[in-house]
């Protein structure tokens, strides 16, 4: 099953094994960010029930892509495989190269990642390099989502509007963050939102 841009979005890639440096990785144009180890919150108690109870657990060291894998990095791990492309890759506006890739489901992720030695990362994983160690609630820090923070799209599901000047998913580098209070590795990660990353 194909899933909406939405949804497809949250994929994230964790690597199997550690970075040797912040600015390189397995997939070209997307660096990897080093995330130290330590505590973390993760989890939240006004959240749905799998989400709580919210507890400060101890992370392990991992690294994570600086931005969501693009269509043109997807790109080139159908033209070296033959895997089946991603269902919007020849879209006009949603299959742009620059483009977060969407219209992939779990085992087009999980493919992408192994070919390039890489896992699918774990909640936890996604919660800290996404929430920082205080647990935000948005990559960003408290402040609710407003269209110069993150490619949210229309009000109504799976419909396009340009109140962020994208009319409908925006360059993986468009939303650069400086959130407070969060590490110099959680500065570096941008596109936690709701897109596709790679962590080691």
């Amino acid at each position: 099953m194909l899933t909406s841009s939405l949804c497809a979005a949250a994929m994230a890639v964790t690597l199997a094994f550690r970075a040797a440096a912040a600015d390189v990785g397995p997939i070209i144009g997307n660096p990897l960010i080093e995330i130290p180890a330590g505590v973390f919150v993760f989890g939240r108690d006004a959240g749905p029930e799998n989400e709580r109870p919210r507890r400060v657990l101890e992370g392990r060291e991992f690294a994570i892509n600086r931005t969501e894998i693009t269509n043109r990095q997807y790109g080139r791990f159908v033209a070296a495989t033959g895997h089946r492309p991603a269902f919007y890759a020849n879209h006009p506006i949603l299959g742009l190269d620059d483009r977060p890739v969407v219209g992939v489901n779990w085992e087009d992720a999980d493919a992408f990642c192994r070919h390039y030695g890489l896992a699918l990362p774990s909640e936890q994983q996604y919660e800290r390099a996404a929430r920082g160690t205080e647990g935000g609630a948005f990559p960003w820090g408290a402040a609710p989502p407003d269209n110069m923070r993150a490619n949210s799209g229309a009000d109504a599901c799976c419909t396009a509007d340009a109140r962020d000047g994208y009319a409908m998913t925006a360059p993986a580098d468009a939303f650069a963050r400086e959130p407070r209070g969060r590490t110099q590795s959680d500065r570096q990660c941008l596109g936690m939102d709701q897109r596709l990353l790679c962590a080691v």
